[in-house]
């Protein structure tokens, strides 16, 4: 049996640290459901430095360094390559609506064959062969 796979988009890793966020608890919920059940869970190397630095101005450093230190030890850490830069560009050069650091964790996840992307976003792009589900629509399908 295949393990399940989620790649992580930015705003449920920023949901885990920050507990005023209005979704922090539905992606507490699914972050905590992915270890304990060994589920293969990823994000892409640049959500690190953007949820430092959307951050810092509310949280501490060390708080922020140490919260890190758990992304790096429980997500596999995925990289994207010019090839994955350059798709995202095309695509939102013709889909004027599509968000560029949306579309280019889309495009990551797809890279890197990850089917499912979990994200809060309303607007996320619709690609091909990626399924966009919130928190709470993977936990009430997984959680019986």
């Amino acid at each position: 049996m295949q393990k399940t796979s989620l790649f992580i988009d930015t705003n449920i890793i920023l949901d885990l640290l920050d507990d005023t966020r209005n979704s922090h608890m539905n992606s507490k919920k699914l972050i905590e459901h992915c270890l304990c059940n060994d589920l293969l869970i990823a994000i892409s190397d640049d959500i690190i430095t953007t949820v430092y630095y959307l951050s810092q101005k509310n949280i501490s450093r060390q708080k922020l360094l140490e919260f890190i230190k758990f992304l790096s030890k429980h997500f596999k850490i995925l990289v994207f390559d010019r090839d994955v830069i350059d798709e995202t560009v095309d695509i939102c050069l013709h889909k004027h609506s599509y968000d560029f650091e949306d579309t280019l964790q889309a495009i990551c996840a797809k890279k890197h064959q990850f089917s499912t992307l979990i994200t809060n976003d309303k607007k996320f792009p619709k690609l091909d062969n990626i399924n966009i589900i919130t928190p709470k629509e993977f936990l009430e399908n997984h959680i019986k």
